[in-house]
């Protein structure tokens, strides 16, 4: 009985390697057949979807793309001609700009672009950051004050009498706001926010034609900071300092607290009232732009 036995499990376990093997060799040759498989062949090309929305409904492109048909041509035209993005043998610059424009509008990620616009996951990757970098260097150009030397009164100060005597040197308003990120996972910790999702804390300022002038996304980087007798207006939550006026503290402020009490009756009030109206320029600028 024991030689049968050990017979018997021999044969079970020579048996089983063969046939482990010969699992191993299969799922090996179909993993080959798969990776030499074209895989992005959909007759329905990013090229073909980039003409149907550029030429189709108008709605479906303020949808997809976020912006006017005409808004997207024109930004097509500014970074090929000015902002040194470029083709390549494959993709044509509508093609670049409308997967990077896609991918953010959509907060969709590779995988995603890569079947809808029929690319590889590196194409997706390396076209997305070209387009990045050309944006940065427009940004230079666009982000900036109107009015260098802060000579002018703004108009929108200028012609409200409800403004004009508090506030004719300030230049803009200055916010901050937490904007999704997608950070590595060893990152993680420092970027969760109070949501306990992670974000990205951007300050920003703006004007009072609703006009973005400066956007830092971390608290080193340089402000331009105004000139004497010149400010921005700021929250509570900043401190009262030379160049950045807050309101007065202890007193009513947000609009909502006036709209639903009693009439403003003491001269803190009556300029909490007007700070908060006017700053809420920077509130209204942010959600122009969280609503594209």
């Amino acid at each position: 009985m024991d030689i049968y036995s050990d017979v018997n499990e021999q044969f079970i376990l020579e048996e089983l390697a063969a046939i482990t093997g010969v699992a191993i060799v299969a799922a090996g040759e179909a993993m080959y057949d798969i990776q030499r498989t074209p895989c992005w062949t959909s007759w329905y090309t990013g090229h073909m979807y980039m003409t149907d929305l550029l030429r189709g409904n108008r709605n479906k492109c303020l949808t997809v793309l976020r912006m006017d048909r005409w808004v997207f041509r024109d930004l097509c035209n500014e970074l090929s001609t000015r902002y040194g993005l470029e083709p390549s043998r494959e993709l044509s610059v509508k093609e670049i700009v409308g997967m990077f424009v896609y991918t953010v509008g959509n907060g969709v990620g590779n995988r995603t672009m890569q079947d809808r616009f029929q690319y590889s996951g590196e194409t997706v990757h390396r076209q997305f950051h070209n387009v990045l970098s050309s944006l940065i260097r427009m940004s230079d150009d666009i982000i900036r004050l109107k009015d260098p030397t802060y000579s002018t009164v703004p108009t929108y100060i200028e012609e409200d009498d409800r403004y004009f005597s508090y506030f004719r040197d300030c230049i803009g308003a200055i916010d901050g706001t937490y904007i999704h990120a997608s950070v590595p996972h060893d990152d993680r910790t420092r970027f969760i926010g109070c949501k306990g999702v992670t974000t990205q804390n951007v300050m920003a300022a703006c004007d009072f034609d609703m006009l973005f002038t400066t956007v830092l996304s971390n608290a080193n980087s340089k402000f331009p900071h105004p000139p004497p007798g010149k400010y921005y207006l700021v929250d509570s939550g900043y401190v009262n300092q030379s160049g950045y006026l807050a309101p007065y503290r202890g007193q009513r402020y947000h609009l909502e607290v006036f709209r639903n009490g009693p009439d403003v009756s003491t001269p803190r009030e009556a300029f909490n009232h007007a700070h908060s109206s006017l700053r809420l320029v920077i509130e209204r600028t942010f959600g122009v732009l969280k609503n594209k």
